[in-house]
């Protein structure tokens, strides 16, 4: 029997502040509000006001589905937590402060 196949999905956000939109450094603070058996499939950026999803590796689409939601879900929830908007573009609204 061939071994069947599976598909992850990797999903980058940005971190905002909620009055000004602008990128907020807050990765740290996010991810100290991130479930602990959610923290292996949560990865900082190397911008600081950016993070990272990785869904675990699902035979078919609906469960990839249902774990994307969720996790999704959790790390909008962290954001939240810390002060921060989670949002998923390609690149900042506004421009992006300096980074260290």
């Amino acid at each position: 029997m061939a071994e069947l196949l599976t598909v992850g999905v990797e999903e980058e956000f940005l971190l905002l502040d909620p009055a000004t939109g602008a990128v907020a450094p807050a990765v740290d603070a996010v991810l100290a509000h991130v479930a602990p058996q959610l923290r292996e499939q949560v990865q900082r950026e190397y911008l600081t006001g950016q993070i990272e999803i990785g869904s675990a590796p699902a035979h078919g689409l609906d469960t990839l589905g249902r774990s994307l939601g969720a996790l999704r879900a959790a790390l909008a929830e962290a954001a939240r937590a810390a002060g921060v908007r989670l949002v998923a573009v390609g690149a900042p609204p506004l421009p992006a402060p300096t980074q260290p």
